[in-house]
This record gives C-alpha cells, sequence and structure tokens, in this order.
C-alpha cells in the first residue's frame, strides 16, 4: 500500500553540513533502491521529512532513521495511504529553512502556519494536516 509519513527529529548538535550532504548522498541510492521518494527540510536544530512509498518500506526507514547518530526524539506526526506520489522523481529533495524566520508568503492555507509551528515544537497536529502543510511549504517557499 503506497503511503505518506512526516516525521520530525532533533538534529544533534554534532550533525555537520557535510553530515547533511552525506545523509542527503546516502537517501539518493538507498531510497531509489527502496522505490522511497520524498524530501527533506532541515534547520540547524531540526529536521523534518516526507517520505511515501510502500507501507512496509517507510515504517522500515524510519525505524532506521530512529537510530541514526544525527538524530534525536524522532516522532512520527502523519501517516496515511495515499493514491498517488507527490514527489515521484525525487528519491530525497531537500530545502534549509531558519525557523525563527519563516515567511508565510505563500499558498498556505488558512491554519497551516498553526499547524506548521505545531510540527517545529514538536506537537502533533491533528489528524494528517502535518503532511498536507509539509508538502506545501516545500511547494511555495
Amino acid at each position: 500500500m503506497l503511503s505518506g509519513l512526516v516525521y520530525k527529529s532533533d538534529r544533534k548538535e554534532n550533525c555537520s553540513r557535510n553530515e547533511i550532504e552525506s545523509i542527503l548522498s546516502t537517501c539518493q541510492e538507498s531510497n531509489k533502491r527502496r522505490r522511497i521518494t520524498g524530501v527533506l527540510l532541515y534547520s540547524n536544530t531540526t529536521f523534518i521529512q516526507y517520505l511515501e512509498g510502500d507501507f512496509k518500506e517507510v515504517i522500515s526507514l524510519y525505524n532506521k532513521i530512529k537510530t541514526d547518530h544525527r538524530h534525536k526524539n524522532a516522532a512520527i506526526l502523519g501517516i496515511t495511504p495515499i493514491n498517488h506520489r507527490i514527489f515521484p522523481g525525487w528519491q530525497m529533495g531537500s530545502k534549509e529553512f531558519d525557523p525563527k524566520k519563516i515567511k508565510f508568503e505563500t499558498d498556505l492555507h488558512i491554519g497551516e502556519p498553526q499547524t506548521l509551528y505545531q510540527v517545529l515544537n514538536s506537537k502533533r497536529a491533528a489528524g494528517n494536516k502535518a503532511i498536507d502543510v509539509v508538502k506545501n511549504f516545500f511547494a511555495t517557499n
């Protein structure tokens, strides 16, 4: 079953820019093998990642991420069956952001800025709204 999952984790202090590049490089190869696509949003303190693919593969990858030495406090914010991929050609797109300087000059819907702040503060968003907000944030910023 095709599924979408969004999680948030804290970026460990020793996770350098080179480590981020290593994460993205590894994702390109391993996600291609697993047929997983998605995006990684990251700041100097936070990772937010949206993964899409076969449910078992997505959960397997998330379980591996939870044990990665560059993450801590990983938490699933939303998981849902999906009919089609949002990022079908991206084994792992990425975007760096500064959580203190997010400007909502985008097509985010009413209430989505609050949901994004809930995601950034590790609060579970209502239902699977977190998935929609992360997809919209990546697509419009």
